[in-house]
């Protein structure tokens, strides 16, 4: 979808994220001969809001695993024109911020986690959204941690392990999901009802889930 738009809100306090997707919002835009798009879509107020956003058909924390907001060196370079000091996407800050999604109360929201890692010490990491960047040629080691690249290589090497052998596998490693309203998060064992057969997978074991979304 050529003019597709995505709308994402979160929730400081409580970690309420909302994902919405226009496809077809013609009504209210068009393509300039530079393949912009170019119009104003409706707001949460609008009484067309709902006529030109939809709920996606996916699991959004398939590539929004370790909180909303995806970041990139280009992305990164978006600024608000009111104040180019802060980003379009925000930053949320903590290693461990709530996280959950309204409507998807069966999404799978783990993500790995290893005690001490220091790749987890100011953040979570969703391993199928970095699958995605190091499918693209971009290598961790060469821009994390941002202050000094490549000091940990080691730690890195130790989730990618995890990742493709399984925390059922792998001695100190653990599904996690994050703290959520009044949940306080933490460990999800073999039990987690809502395990995805389609991502959350790794690169090993082929019947990790069986819960058929």
């Amino acid at each position: 979808m050529p003019d597709s738009v995505q709308l994402i809100g979160y929730n400081y306090e409580t970690g309420a994220t909302c994902f919405f997707e226009s496809g077809d919002n013609s009504p209210w835009t068009s393509v300039d001969d530079r393949n912009r798009l170019l119009g104003v879509l409706p707001g949460p107020d609008d009484p067309d809001f709902d006529q030109a956003y939809t709920v996606p058909g996916v699991q959004c924390v398939r590539c929004h695993q370790a909180d909303p907001f995806n970041h990139n060196p280009w992305i990164k370079g978006a600024r608000l024109p009111e104040d180019p000091r802060q980003p379009v996407l925000p930053v949320i800050p903590g290693p461990n911020p709530p996280y959950y999604v309204v409507g998807g109360p069966d999404w799978d929201m783990r993500t790995i986690h290893i005690e001490g890692n220091g790749c987890l010490g100011c953040h979570r990491i969703g391993m199928e959204t970095l699958a995605e960047y190091t499918g693209d040629f971009w290598d961790p080691n060469e821009h994390m941690p941002p202050h000094n690249p490549g000091s940990l290589a080691a730690d890195y090497d130790e989730l990618v392990a995890c990742w493709a052998n399984g925390p059922e596998n792998t001695p100190g490693c653990d599904w996690v999901i994050p703290p959520a309203g009044e949940c306080d998060g933490g460990i999800v064992g073999a039990d987690y009802p809502y395990a995805s057969d389609r991502f959350n997978r790794g690169t090993g074991d082929d019947d990790r889930s069986s819960a058929g979304r």
